[in-house]
């Protein structure tokens, strides 16, 4: 009795990545653009409850019940139009595209509500203390380190997904010092943040959202 096999081939998953990519970033931009309405809505409404708590206090004065009731109004909606904003910042960061032969450390520095902190400097320090890629914060606390072309020199290692970070030697050459390397966010020349980011792989990017005390 004959048997018969029958082999069901469905798409790549790179074709499969290519169709769908479009409607993926149509999607991403149809959010950023309703986040940046929403925390346009909520900042106008704190406007419009600020303008109106003024009013009721020379009206009824600023130690009368109605006064305190606007006052609580107020900082109610104070929060909420601070955390449309953050989700607005975060939203406008984009995904970025890595190739193969390089790697990308990237994400935000944050106040305790969430807000981006500009005007930091964002680097990353190879296991000699050397720095491979140095950027700064933007408007919304967003950087990005980007290790490709001349920024840093990227070697596979032995497993072909490791990599090695090479720092300039005295000779000039430029040996391997090792896997890991350290993100570092100063103010100046304060060091308010550093954490160690093992493991680094050709292809990948790492993504970090960074709370910074206040204090520091």
């Amino acid at each position: 009795m004959p048997r018969f096999r029958t082999d069901i081939q469905g798409p790549t998953e790179d074709i499969v990545d290519q169709r769908f990519e479009p409607a993926v970033q149509t999607a991403d931009g149809a959010r950023r653009a309703s986040a940046e309405a929403s925390a346009l809505l909520e900042k106008v409404k704190a406007f419009s409850i600020e303008r109106e708590r003024s009013r009721i206090s020379r009206k009824f004065g600023p130690n009368s019940p109605e006064a305190q009731r606007a006052e609580a109004a107020v900082k109610s909606q104070h929060v909420v139009a601070v955390a449309a904003l953050g989700i607005a910042q975060t939203l406008r960061a984009v995904v970025p595209v890595v190739d193969a032969k390089s790697l990308i450390v990237h994400g935000r520095a944050v106040n305790a509500k969430r807000l981006g902190i500009p005007g930091l400097t964002a680097a990353l320090i190879d296991p000699k203390g050397q720095p491979v890629a140095r950027s700064k914060t933007d408007e919304n606390g967003y950087f990005k380190l980007d290790l490709a072309g001349d920024s840093a020199s990227l070697r596979g290692s032995s497993d072909s997904t490791k990599v090695i970070i090479s720092g300039q030697a005295s000779n000039g050459v430029r040996e391997p010092t090792g896997h890991d390397a350290a993100l570092v966010l100063s103010r100046a020349a304060d060091e308010v943040y550093r954490e160690t980011i093992p493991d680094l792989a050709l292809g990948e990017a790492r993504y970090r959202e960074i709370v910074i005390d206040a204090r520091r």
